[in-house]
Protein backbone atom coordinates (compact mmCIF):
# COMPACT_ATOMS: atom_id res chain seq x y z
CA UNK A 1 0.00 0.00 0.00
CA UNK A 2 1.31 3.45 -0.88
CA UNK A 3 2.44 5.49 2.11
CA UNK A 4 2.03 9.24 2.70
CA UNK A 5 3.73 11.81 4.94
CA UNK A 6 2.54 15.29 5.81
CA UNK A 7 5.40 17.68 6.57
CA UNK A 8 4.62 20.72 8.74
CA UNK A 9 7.26 23.47 9.07
CA UNK A 10 6.70 25.54 12.18
CA UNK A 11 8.03 28.89 13.38
CA UNK A 12 5.72 31.50 15.02
CA UNK A 13 2.78 29.10 15.09
CA UNK A 14 2.24 28.04 18.69
CA UNK A 15 -1.35 29.28 18.59
CA UNK A 16 -2.32 27.36 15.45
CA UNK A 17 -0.14 24.23 15.40
CA UNK A 18 -2.61 22.02 17.28
CA UNK A 19 -5.40 22.88 14.83
CA UNK A 20 -3.09 22.07 11.92
CA UNK A 21 -2.16 18.70 13.44
CA UNK A 22 -5.78 17.87 14.25
CA UNK A 23 -6.75 18.52 10.62
CA UNK A 24 -4.19 15.92 9.49
CA UNK A 25 -5.39 13.40 12.06
CA UNK A 26 -8.98 14.06 10.90
CA UNK A 27 -8.29 12.89 7.32
CA UNK A 28 -10.71 10.45 5.69
CA UNK A 29 -7.64 8.56 4.46
CA UNK A 30 -5.21 8.40 7.40
CA UNK A 31 -1.64 9.42 6.65
CA UNK A 32 1.25 7.13 7.56
CA UNK A 33 3.57 9.77 8.97
CA UNK A 34 3.36 13.33 10.28
CA UNK A 35 6.57 15.33 10.65
CA UNK A 36 6.75 18.70 12.41
CA UNK A 37 9.97 20.67 11.91
CA UNK A 38 10.53 23.51 14.39
CA UNK A 39 12.68 26.13 12.65
CA UNK A 40 14.43 27.29 15.85
CA UNK A 41 11.34 29.20 16.91
CA UNK A 42 11.36 31.76 19.75
CA UNK A 43 8.13 30.00 20.76
CA UNK A 44 9.90 26.65 21.14
CA UNK A 45 8.80 26.18 24.76
CA UNK A 46 5.14 26.49 23.79
CA UNK A 47 5.62 24.35 20.67
CA UNK A 48 7.42 21.65 22.69
CA UNK A 49 4.46 21.55 25.08
CA UNK A 50 2.02 21.08 22.20
CA UNK A 51 4.13 18.36 20.61
CA UNK A 52 4.21 16.46 23.91
CA UNK A 53 0.47 15.90 23.39
CA UNK A 54 1.01 14.29 19.96
CA UNK A 55 3.24 11.30 20.68
CA UNK A 56 2.60 9.72 17.26
CA UNK A 57 4.04 12.75 15.42
CA UNK A 58 7.73 12.92 14.57
CA UNK A 59 9.24 16.12 15.92
CA UNK A 60 12.45 17.70 14.61
CA UNK A 61 14.02 20.89 15.93
CA UNK A 62 16.47 22.93 13.85
CA UNK A 63 19.55 24.14 15.73
CA UNK A 64 19.30 27.48 13.88
CA UNK A 65 16.69 29.35 11.88
CA UNK A 66 17.08 28.34 8.22
CA UNK A 67 13.82 29.53 6.64
CA UNK A 68 10.74 27.84 5.23
CA UNK A 69 12.32 26.27 2.13
CA UNK A 70 15.21 24.65 4.02
CA UNK A 71 12.86 23.53 6.79
CA UNK A 72 10.61 21.79 4.29
CA UNK A 73 13.69 20.09 2.83
CA UNK A 74 14.67 18.82 6.27
CA UNK A 75 11.23 17.26 6.63
CA UNK A 76 11.44 15.86 3.09
CA UNK A 77 14.79 14.17 3.73
CA UNK A 78 13.53 12.78 7.04
CA UNK A 79 10.36 11.28 5.56
CA UNK A 80 10.20 7.51 5.14
CA UNK A 81 7.13 7.29 2.89
CA UNK A 82 6.51 6.98 -0.85
CA UNK A 83 4.64 10.28 -1.11
CA UNK A 84 4.99 13.59 0.71
CA UNK A 85 2.52 16.41 1.20
CA UNK A 86 2.87 19.71 3.02
CA UNK A 87 0.94 21.89 5.44
CA UNK A 88 1.96 25.24 6.91
CA UNK A 89 1.48 25.29 10.68
CA UNK A 90 -1.01 28.17 10.57
CA UNK A 91 -3.25 26.43 8.02
CA UNK A 92 -5.46 23.31 7.96
CA UNK A 93 -6.45 20.52 5.59
CA UNK A 94 -9.96 19.70 4.46
CA UNK A 95 -10.77 16.18 5.76
CA UNK A 96 -10.81 14.74 2.21
CA UNK A 97 -7.61 16.33 0.94
CA UNK A 98 -5.27 13.35 1.19
CA UNK A 99 -7.91 10.90 -0.04
CA UNK A 100 -8.75 12.94 -3.14
CA UNK A 101 -5.15 13.83 -3.97
CA UNK A 102 -4.24 10.15 -3.90
CA UNK A 103 -7.06 9.48 -6.35
CA UNK A 104 -5.57 12.08 -8.72
CA UNK A 105 -1.91 11.18 -8.11
CA UNK A 106 0.19 9.55 -10.82
CA UNK A 107 3.72 8.21 -10.21
CA UNK A 108 6.25 10.84 -11.21
CA UNK A 109 3.60 13.57 -11.12
CA UNK A 110 2.38 16.21 -8.68
CA UNK A 111 -1.07 17.17 -7.42
CA UNK A 112 -2.33 20.51 -6.15
CA UNK A 113 -5.77 21.73 -5.09
CA UNK A 114 -7.65 24.98 -4.64
CA UNK A 115 -7.68 27.02 -1.45
CA UNK A 116 -10.33 28.18 0.98
CA UNK A 117 -9.42 31.26 3.00
CA UNK A 118 -10.28 31.45 6.67
CA UNK A 119 -9.84 34.03 9.42
CA UNK A 120 -9.76 31.53 12.26
CA UNK A 121 -9.61 27.77 12.63
CA UNK A 122 -12.29 25.81 10.79
CA UNK A 123 -14.70 23.40 12.45
CA UNK A 124 -13.66 20.41 10.34
CA UNK A 125 -16.79 18.42 11.11
CA UNK A 126 -18.95 21.24 9.71
CA UNK A 127 -17.17 21.47 6.35
CA UNK A 128 -18.90 20.39 3.18
CA UNK A 129 -18.19 16.84 2.02
CA UNK A 130 -17.46 16.34 -1.66
CA UNK A 131 -18.15 13.56 -4.15
CA UNK A 132 -15.17 11.67 -5.56
CA UNK A 133 -15.99 12.56 -9.18
CA UNK A 134 -14.28 15.93 -8.82
CA UNK A 135 -13.02 18.09 -11.68
CA UNK A 136 -9.29 18.42 -12.35
CA UNK A 137 -7.08 20.55 -14.59
CA UNK A 138 -3.74 19.38 -15.99
CA UNK A 139 -1.09 22.02 -16.58
CA UNK A 140 0.53 20.79 -19.78
CA UNK A 141 2.63 23.92 -20.28
CA UNK A 142 4.37 26.38 -17.98
CA UNK A 143 3.41 29.32 -20.22
CA UNK A 144 0.56 30.64 -18.06
CA UNK A 145 2.52 29.94 -14.88
CA UNK A 146 5.33 32.20 -16.07
CA UNK A 147 2.94 35.16 -15.99
CA UNK A 148 1.15 34.27 -12.76
CA UNK A 149 1.35 31.55 -10.13
CA UNK A 150 -1.90 29.59 -10.45
CA UNK A 151 -1.07 26.75 -8.04
CA UNK A 152 -1.18 26.64 -4.24
CA UNK A 153 2.37 25.71 -3.24
CA UNK A 154 1.71 24.30 0.22
CA UNK A 155 -1.03 22.05 -1.15
CA UNK A 156 1.46 19.95 -3.14
CA UNK A 157 1.42 16.16 -3.06
CA UNK A 158 4.36 14.53 -4.85
CA UNK A 159 6.48 11.41 -4.76
CA UNK A 160 9.27 11.77 -2.20
CA UNK A 161 11.96 10.51 -4.58
CA UNK A 162 10.62 12.66 -7.41
CA UNK A 163 10.97 15.78 -5.29
CA UNK A 164 14.44 14.76 -4.10
CA UNK A 165 15.51 14.11 -7.70
CA UNK A 166 14.51 17.70 -8.56
CA UNK A 167 16.52 19.15 -5.69
CA UNK A 168 13.65 19.83 -3.31
CA UNK A 169 12.98 23.46 -2.47
CA UNK A 170 15.58 26.14 -3.22
CA UNK A 171 17.11 26.94 0.19
CA UNK A 172 18.31 30.35 -1.04
CA UNK A 173 14.74 31.64 -1.41
CA UNK A 174 13.15 33.14 1.69
CA UNK A 175 9.76 33.33 -0.02
CA UNK A 176 8.07 32.12 -3.25
CA UNK A 177 10.00 28.86 -2.97
CA UNK A 178 6.82 27.01 -3.93
CA UNK A 179 6.41 29.07 -7.13
CA UNK A 180 10.04 28.38 -8.03
CA UNK A 181 9.50 24.66 -7.45
CA UNK A 182 6.40 24.51 -9.68
CA UNK A 183 8.33 26.22 -12.47
CA UNK A 184 11.29 23.81 -12.12
CA UNK A 185 9.02 20.76 -12.08
CA UNK A 186 7.16 21.91 -15.17
CA UNK A 187 10.38 22.82 -16.96
CA UNK A 188 11.52 19.22 -16.43
CA UNK A 189 8.34 17.88 -18.04
CA UNK A 190 6.10 17.23 -15.04
CA UNK A 191 2.48 18.23 -15.69
CA UNK A 192 0.82 19.09 -12.35
CA UNK A 193 -2.82 18.24 -11.80
CA UNK A 194 -5.00 20.63 -9.82
CA UNK A 195 -8.13 19.38 -8.07
CA UNK A 196 -10.86 21.97 -8.51
CA UNK A 197 -11.96 21.82 -4.88
CA UNK A 198 -10.86 24.01 -1.92
CA UNK A 199 -9.10 21.27 0.03
CA UNK A 200 -6.36 23.49 1.50
CA UNK A 201 -7.58 25.83 4.24
CA UNK A 202 -5.43 28.96 4.26
CA UNK A 203 -5.47 31.20 7.30
CA UNK A 204 -5.44 34.92 6.49
CA UNK A 205 -2.56 36.35 8.51
CA UNK A 206 -1.99 40.10 7.95
CA UNK A 207 1.36 39.82 9.75
CA UNK A 208 2.63 36.96 7.58
CA UNK A 209 5.32 37.18 4.92
CA UNK A 210 2.78 36.53 2.20
CA UNK A 211 1.16 39.91 3.00
CA UNK A 212 4.39 41.86 2.56
CA UNK A 213 4.14 42.89 -1.09
CA UNK A 214 7.63 44.38 -1.28
CA UNK A 215 9.36 41.22 -0.09
CA UNK A 216 7.09 39.02 -2.15
CA UNK A 217 7.87 41.08 -5.26
CA UNK A 218 11.61 40.62 -4.74
CA UNK A 219 11.42 36.84 -4.33
CA UNK A 220 8.87 36.42 -7.12
CA UNK A 221 11.30 38.02 -9.54
CA UNK A 222 14.10 35.78 -8.26
CA UNK A 223 11.98 32.75 -9.20
CA UNK A 224 10.94 34.23 -12.56
CA UNK A 225 14.51 35.23 -13.42
CA UNK A 226 15.84 31.78 -12.56
CA UNK A 227 13.20 30.23 -14.82
CA UNK A 228 13.96 32.57 -17.72
CA UNK A 229 17.68 31.89 -17.42
CA UNK A 230 17.01 28.13 -17.50
CA UNK A 231 14.98 28.40 -20.68
CA UNK A 232 17.13 30.90 -22.59
CA UNK A 233 20.87 31.38 -23.07
CA UNK A 234 20.48 35.17 -22.98
CA UNK A 235 18.37 36.77 -20.27
CA UNK A 236 15.40 38.77 -21.65
CA UNK A 237 16.69 38.47 -25.22
CA UNK A 238 13.37 37.23 -26.67
CA UNK A 239 10.13 39.18 -26.98
CA UNK A 240 8.29 36.39 -25.14
CA UNK A 241 10.62 36.61 -22.13
CA UNK A 242 10.40 40.40 -22.24
CA UNK A 243 6.61 40.21 -22.08
CA UNK A 244 6.81 37.94 -19.02
CA UNK A 245 9.17 40.39 -17.29
CA UNK A 246 7.00 43.36 -18.28
CA UNK A 247 3.82 41.78 -16.88
CA UNK A 248 5.55 41.26 -13.54
CA UNK A 249 6.68 44.91 -13.47
CA UNK A 250 3.14 46.01 -14.28
CA UNK A 251 1.91 43.89 -11.38
CA UNK A 252 4.48 45.52 -9.07
CA UNK A 253 3.46 49.01 -10.22
CA UNK A 254 -0.10 48.06 -9.30
CA UNK A 255 1.04 47.02 -5.83
CA UNK A 256 3.03 50.21 -5.46
CA UNK A 257 -0.05 52.32 -6.15
CA UNK A 258 -1.95 50.44 -3.46
CA UNK A 259 0.82 51.13 -0.94
CA UNK A 260 3.38 53.69 -2.16
CA UNK A 261 6.95 53.33 -0.92
CA UNK A 262 9.98 55.11 -2.48
CA UNK A 263 12.33 52.13 -2.13
CA UNK A 264 9.79 49.79 -3.70
CA UNK A 265 9.28 52.16 -6.61
CA UNK A 266 13.04 52.35 -7.21
CA UNK A 267 13.18 48.54 -7.14
CA UNK A 268 10.52 48.46 -9.88
CA UNK A 269 12.28 51.09 -11.97
CA UNK A 270 15.57 49.20 -11.73
CA UNK A 271 13.86 46.09 -13.08
CA UNK A 272 12.13 48.02 -15.87
CA UNK A 273 15.59 49.26 -16.90
CA UNK A 274 16.72 45.65 -17.33
CA UNK A 275 14.53 45.47 -20.45
CA UNK A 276 17.34 47.05 -22.48
CA UNK A 277 16.96 44.37 -25.18
CA UNK A 278 13.22 45.17 -25.43
CA UNK A 279 13.17 48.98 -25.76
CA UNK A 280 9.47 49.20 -26.73
CA UNK A 281 8.35 47.31 -23.62
CA UNK A 282 10.68 49.38 -21.48
CA UNK A 283 9.25 52.60 -22.97
CA UNK A 284 5.65 51.51 -22.37
CA UNK A 285 6.35 50.67 -18.73
CA UNK A 286 8.26 53.92 -18.22
CA UNK A 287 5.32 55.91 -19.59
CA UNK A 288 2.92 54.03 -17.32
CA UNK A 289 5.17 54.71 -14.34
CA UNK A 290 6.08 58.36 -14.92
CA UNK A 291 2.76 59.27 -16.49
CA UNK A 292 0.88 57.83 -13.50
CA UNK A 293 -1.28 55.83 -15.90
CA UNK A 294 -1.27 53.01 -13.37
CA UNK A 295 -4.03 54.78 -11.45
CA UNK A 296 -6.23 54.63 -14.56
CA UNK A 297 -5.39 50.95 -15.07
CA UNK A 298 -6.22 50.17 -11.43
CA UNK A 299 -9.54 52.01 -11.71
CA UNK A 300 -10.38 50.03 -14.87
CA UNK A 301 -9.45 46.67 -13.34
CA UNK A 302 -11.35 47.30 -10.13
CA UNK A 303 -14.38 48.55 -12.06
CA UNK A 304 -14.57 45.29 -13.99
CA UNK A 305 -13.54 43.06 -11.10
CA UNK A 306 -10.17 42.09 -12.58
CA UNK A 307 -7.84 43.52 -9.94
CA UNK A 308 -6.93 40.04 -8.70
CA UNK A 309 -4.89 39.42 -11.87
CA UNK A 310 -2.32 41.99 -10.77
CA UNK A 311 -2.25 41.22 -7.05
Amino acid sequence: MISVSVIIPCYMDADTLAAALDSVLFQSRPVDEIIVVNDCSPQSREIDAIMALYSSVRYITNSENVGLAATRNIGLKSATTDIVSFLDADDQLHPQKIEFQLLAYEPGGAVSCQVQRMVDSCDLSALQSYEADFETERFTSSTSMQFRNHLVGASMMIGRQTLLDHGGYDDSLRSCEDYDLWLRLMYSGIQPVEIKLPLYLYRINPQGLSRNREKISYWELKAVEAHLRRSSSQFLSSVHDGKIWAVWQLRHLYRYELKPDPEYRQFIRNNIARLDKQPLLRLILTIIDHGRLMKVIIWFLLLFGRGKYLE
